[in-house]
């Protein structure tokens, strides 16, 4: 019997957008549960290091993840 693995949760998921050159981007999600949050722009996955993480306590005592990519794409 397998052991009982909790889901990741998202708080906050990344809202769809268009990408128009010359401009930023920028997504944001919140999750619990997790230890990593891949984004895919375009059919690509992009770069761990184009990505900002922070990680915030709520209450519950509960560990919440903040992934922000915000970047320029030509």
């Amino acid at each position: 019997m397998q052991p009982f693995v909790e889901q990741p949760q998202f708080l906050l998921e990344p809202k769809s957008s268009f990408l128009f050159e010359n401009r930023p981007i920028k997504l944001e999600c919140k999750a619990i549960r997790t230890r990593q949050i891949f984004f895919n722009c375009d059919n690509k996955w992009v770069p761990e290091h184009e990505h900002t993480k922070s990680t915030e306590t709520n209450v519950s005592s509960m560990l919440i993840f903040l992934y922000k990519l915000s970047k320029f794409y030509i």
